[in-house]
């Protein structure tokens, strides 16, 4: 599924009715070889809500998402799904790019490499479930850039499949990453200082980077 709202010339259409009316409810998008489902280039009066899909990547290239929100300066609410990656590759289940006011909340994501990127993106309410079932996982969430976004997700899976929950870089800032639903055990390192990575390193203080807060329980 393809959400474009630019015109002709690749430039996003302006007026505010352009995309306030785009509804989408119970897709089943299967054995997708490229993204199921990507959302670009929607403007500032922009409104979309996907609604309980299901959508499964069986593409073998490295990098490939499940869910791409691109350019996107409008409302855009992800509830309920499930996303799955069904190769063995590091496919990412969602990137959120040079956007604003996104919404996920409740949407599940299985076996890729990592769960959630956020990248140079404002204002993004982050609650998926994600899991992983086979060792070698990333981060659950990643924020490269990333500034005002709530990160509250549940990380689950097998036992030590991912590096750590929740990745930030120098560039994100003021933003609340709430760590209390990250199990320690599905951790490489079994360890509560992994729960939360900021340039690298462990978050051991409730305030960190510019003005980024953590919350939640940390052991």
């Amino acid at each position: 599924m393809y959400i474009d709202g630019s015109d002709v010339a690749g430039t996003p259409m302006i007026g505010d009715a352009n995309h306030q009316d785009i509804l989408i409810t119970d897709c089943v998008l299967d054995v997708c070889k490229v993204e199921p489902l990507t959302i670009r280039n929607i403007n500032g009066g922009g409104m979309i809500e996907i609604r309980n899909t299901y959508a499964a990547t069986t593409s073998n290239v490295a990098g490939s998402k499940g869910i791409v929100v691109d350019n996107s300066m409008g409302m855009v609410s992800i509830c309920g799904g499930q996303i799955v990656n069904n190769v063995n590759v590091n496919n990412n289940g969602m990137l959120i790019n040079n956007s604003k006011q996104i919404r996920v909340v409740g949407t599940q994501f299985k076996n890729f490499y990592q769960g959630v990127v956020g990248s140079n993106s404002h204002i993004v309410h982050l609650e998926p479930m994600i899991t992983r079932t086979r060792v070698g996982g990333g981060s659950a969430i990643v924020l490269l850039g990333c500034t005002r976004s709530h990160v509250f997700p549940q990380v689950g899976g097998s036992a030590q499949v991912w590096s750590n929950g929740i990745s930030l870089d120098v560039g994100s800032a003021n933003n609340e990453t709430n760590i209390t639903q990250i199990d320690i055990g599905v951790l490489a390192s079994s360890s509560a200082g992994d729960k939360l990575r900021y340039n690298g390193s462990p978050v051991t203080a409730a305030n960190y980077g510019i003005g980024n807060v953590r919350s939640g329980v940390a052991t």
